[in-house]
């Protein structure tokens, strides 16, 4: 997928490595956490294509609620460690590509919210 919405093209290479590197060698004792954590992930997903669709507030709910998304994909990559079902680079390395997911998001959503200042300051 080549798209200049770079939001996306920060998910693709999470969900790249995370097929790669974290569905490949999950244990079936653990299945329960990985359906959540693939929940979350491909939910994450569908808030970020409908906040690209929609405008103003629905655009706000779903940037929140992608938000919210990756936090609980953090918790669940937490959660995974702590079980000591990924070493610690590959933790480090999901949770720095969730982080900058989420500095992302919420840069694009205060840049909407600065636009909606500015027009407002010039009524």
């Amino acid at each position: 997928m080549n798209s200049n919405f770079q939001i996306l093209n920060e998910y693709q290479k999470l969900i790249e490595y995370v097929h790669l590197y974290l569905f490949c060698s999950f244990p079936k004792s653990e299945l329960g956490l990985k359906v959540h954590f693939e929940k979350s992930l491909y939910d994450l997903l569908e808030n970020i294509m409908r906040a690209n669709c929609n405008i103003g507030n629905i655009r706000s709910k779903y940037q929140k609620e992608a938000l919210v998304n990756i936090s609980m994909l953090d918790f669940f990559t937490g959660l995974m460690f702590e079980r000591k079902l990924i070493v610690k680079r590959r933790f480090l390395t999901i949770t720095n590509k969730l982080l900058k997911l989420k500095a992302m998001i919420i840069g694009w959503s205060n840049e909407k919210a600065k636009k909606s200042l500015q027009s407002n300051d010039k009524i």
